[in-house]
């Protein structure tokens, strides 16, 4: 569905979130909209912690946007730091094709993607939502996913008003449960296009909250790994795991849009169901 004829939402705000793994505080994220010459320019930050494999590893990333009246994009910059790893990306429209520049160290690479219909990013689908007075059901946009560097259709359903309560404040958004790149979110948004919660994969949620609040990020369980969080366990007993050389599994509740999942060691045998042969020797 092509969008267009859209009003102005609620701009020119600052929003603070607490990001949250099953509970445990890892970091925040600001988001800010504003509305210039340019275009919507949409602001994100987020400063995560997460202990993995014994180490804390810090993850800091900066994301700049500016999007045409109907929210689909015309430039953005996309900046992710974790310790000695870093990539830059380098986005913007050029007729039908949006072109990238990516950086990653002394690496650099271009990529180029149809863009017929306009591309929009998951982080603006509040702020359209709200400009198009929130219409009740499913809808597709074009979409990009800025860290996979992958474009697929975002599906966006629109539900009725819930009332929740978030930090000690009740608010009474509309639930919206939007499915992109594989991977399906819930947000609950109120009418201006103020995301008050969200709920991803893996048990991580965002939540708004004061900034003075969302800054303060206190020392994780030393006991507590990320990596035990999103392994996906078996239902079953692996006999003598280290000396394993093959292993046949069928994963459930995902579907293989948007992953990754072939390399020299492991291949897809069936994708429905979803079986995967996994060998040092492939």
């Amino acid at each position: 569905t092509h969008i267009e004829n859209v009003s102005s939402p609620q701009v020119d705000t600052q929003k603070w979130f607490d990001v949250t793994i099953n509970g445990q505080k890892i970091g925040y994220t600001m988001n800010a909209y504003s509305k210039t010459s340019l275009g919507y320019v949409f602001k994100d930050y987020s400063l995560l912690r997460m202990p993995m494999a014994g180490v804390l590893r810090e993850v800091l990333i900066d994301f700049y946007a500016v999007v045409n009246d109907d929210f689909s994009i015309k430039a953005f910059t996309f900046g992710l730091t974790s310790g000695d790893y870093s990539t830059d990306i380098y986005g913007a429209i050029s007729g039908n094709k949006l072109k990238l520049k990516v950086q990653t160290g002394e690496h650099t690479s271009n990529l180029v993607f149809p863009a017929d219909n306009g591309l929009y990013l998951p982080g603006v689908v509040p702020l359209l939502l709200a400009a198009k007075g929130f219409p009740r059901g499913d809808f597709l946009l074009p979409g990009l996913d800025p860290i996979s560097l992958t474009t697929s259709d975002i599906k966006v359903s629109v539900g009725e008003k819930e009332k929740i309560k978030v930090n000690k404040k009740t608010f009474e958004p509309y639930r919206v449960d939007v499915f992109t790149s594989g991977v399906g979110t819930t947000m609950w948004i109120v009418d201006d296009g103020t995301m008050v919660k969200e709920e991803e994969a893996a048990g991580m949620m965002m939540t708004l909250t004061s900034k003075q609040k969302a800054l303060d990020i206190p020392d994780t369980d030393p006991q507590w790994d990320i990596l035990k969080t999103l392994a996906v366990a078996t239902d079953k007993k692996i006999a003598d795991p280290r000396n394993a050389n093959y292993m046949k599994v069928e994963l459930t509740g995902i579907e293989p849009v948007g992953f990754n999942l072939e390399d020299d060691f492991q291949k897809i045998v069936s994708r429905k169901p979803l079986v995967i042969e996994i060998s040092p020797f492939s």
